[in-house]
């Protein structure tokens, strides 16, 4: 059982990782989604980066938001060279 506290200290160390980012989906202000990705952390595979994690608020799923976000990241890492 995670406690609230100890999932938000890992959420926010997250966005402290040099190599990694997140982008969020939000609807009418609310947090609906977000998306983990950034430098590939295991070398031997033939690509650079990678999507870590992909989360959507239950109440969200089938609307489009994981596929915007996964594309999202593919567009962010092309861009940022991985």
């Amino acid at each position: 059982n995670l406690s609230y506290p100890s999932t938000t200290a890992a959420f926010l160390s997250k966005l402290a990782h040099p190599q990694r980012s997140m982008l969020v989906a939000r609807q009418q202000g609310v947090l609906i989604g977000y998306g983990y990705f950034g430098q590939q952390s295991m070398p031997e595979l033939p690509y650079d980066g990678e999507i870590v994690e992909l989360y959507i608020r239950p109440e969200s799923i089938g609307q489009g938001v994981g596929k915007k976000l996964v594309y999202a990241m593919m567009e962010a890492m092309a861009a940022g060279g991985l």
